[in-house]
């Protein structure tokens, strides 16, 4: 595990309120693709969710672990993190692996993801909404960690920026603040 990851997990741990720091309700979901079907293979992945899913354990996380999840396997971990973070003080999901910004939302991608279109990015890979709102309901803290390149992996293939006929709501266009 990198250095940068090491000094990430002191600073979530140092940062903690002390009430948080000694809950025992503390869950935590990692997330590491590397061995993509379709897109190009990523080398250090495997390694750092190890490396949390570790670290997080040694201070009494209770860690799943997935590695190349398809997307029908993120569905499932999400769904069911998101059930169990309800009754945890603390919910972090760490996730490396492919992400993508498709018309100004970020994605990140499942290791099965055969995607030719900013539609197919959209329908085969799990949204940083979808993140957040697993993490949603924690008690006392919530925390997503995102360890993906930015570069584009489908290369030229696709229009990142390009928008599709799509309807918008009221509420959708409002500047609702997020982060």
């Amino acid at each position: 595990m990198t250095r940068f990851f090491k000094l990430l997990i002191a600073i979530v741990c140092f940062t903690l309120p002390q009430s948080v720091a000694a809950a025992r309700d503390r869950i935590a979901l990692v997330i590491g693709m590397a061995d993509y079907q379709y897109l190009p293979p990523l080398e250090n992945t495997h390694n750092d969710a190890n490396g949390m899913a570790q670290s997080l354990e040694n201070i009494g996380f209770d860690v799943t672990l997935s590695l190349d999840a398809t997307a029908q396997d993120m569905v499932g971990l999400l769904d069911d993190f998101a059930f169990r973070s309800e009754v945890a003080d603390l919910a972090l999901i760490y996730f490396a692996g492919h992400g993508i910004e498709v018309q100004g939302e970020n994605f990140l991608i499942p290791v099965d993801a055969n995607v030719t279109s900013n539609r197919d990015v959209q329908r085969q890979s799990a949204s940083l909404k979808q993140l957040l709102a697993a993490v949603d309901r924690a008690r006392k803290m919530r925390v997503v960690i995102l360890d993906s390149c930015r570069d584009n992996p489908l290369g030229d293939s696709i229009a990142l920026s390009q928008t599709e006929a799509t309807q918008t709501t009221s509420e959708e266009t409002r500047g609702g603040g997020g982060g």
